[in-house]
């Protein structure tokens, strides 16, 4: 376990991209420390706040921290509901009492994942229709939210949809686009930015890392796309 403080001497960045880091990562703040919980611990706690949520017939704009953490106190402590509502949401207000209003995106890619996780590959039209049955009254599925998360081949027979999100690749430039072309030899930008977005830095643009290790051709579709630069390894 570490303080913000410890973490930002052993890993020498800047407080804002550690800040986003320890967001991706789900991370936990406990008396001071920084904790990763278990993914199906955050799950299950996850879970609890979405049924408590159906249950008092909130809106997921309208999320009141209190009355949730209350209603969940023999199963979880105040702090994991807390966790929860600022992972897959945000905090509206708090003025009189904190108010969250959960994230589309982050609640539809939650229920993206629970479908894909356990399964090597599933049929896309089954998937999208299962994926937009699962998530709760007033959230809404858009395909945009499978990128960066997801794969999907609508030439393959029967068309098909897996998991591939991007906290799993390496974080090495090099070592992340080889693993790209590795799965796919071209690629458009829409499908390849969400895949290297997060290696975007004050000295090195995501420009500048197309340029050098990609090439650019145009697909049957007259689509530009991008092709490994050098053999992938």
């Amino acid at each position: 376990m570490y303080t913000f403080d410890q973490l930002l001497d052993i890993v020498q960045t800047s407080e804002e991209e550690l800040s986003e880091a320890l967001r991706r990562l789900h991370a936990c703040k406990i008396n001071g420390f920084w904790r990763l919980l278990d993914v199906d611990y955050l799950d299950q706690s996850f879970q609890h706040v979405l049924t408590v949520i159906e249950e008092e017939g909130w809106s997921v704009d309208l999320v009141p921290l209190h009355e949730c953490a209350t209603k969940l106190e023999d199963l979880q402590p105040k702090f994991v509901t807390e966790h929860c509502l600022c992972t897959f949401g945000f905090l509206k207000h708090s003025d009189p009492s904190p108010i969250y209003g959960l994230s589309e995106r982050a609640v539809c890619q939650y229920y993206a994942e629970l479908l894909l996780r356990p399964v090597d590959r599933f049929n896309y039209e089954e998937f999208m229709e299962c994926w937009k049955q699962s998530v709760p009254e007033g959230i809404d599925t858009k395909i945009d939210y499978l990128r960066g998360l997801a794969l999907w081949d609508l030439n393959s027979m029967p068309p098909a949809i897996w998991h591939f999100p991007v906290y799993n690749l390496p974080e090495d430039p090099i070592s992340r686009f080889n693993k790209l072309f590795k799965v796919r030899d071209r690629w458009t930008h829409e499908d390849l930015e969400p895949y290297i977005r997060d290696l975007d830095t004050p000295t090195q643009s995501l420009n500048a890392m197309l340029l050098r290790y990609t090439r650019t051709s145009t697909n049957q579709k007259g689509e530009k796309v991008y092709n490994a630069k050098h053999s992938v390894k």
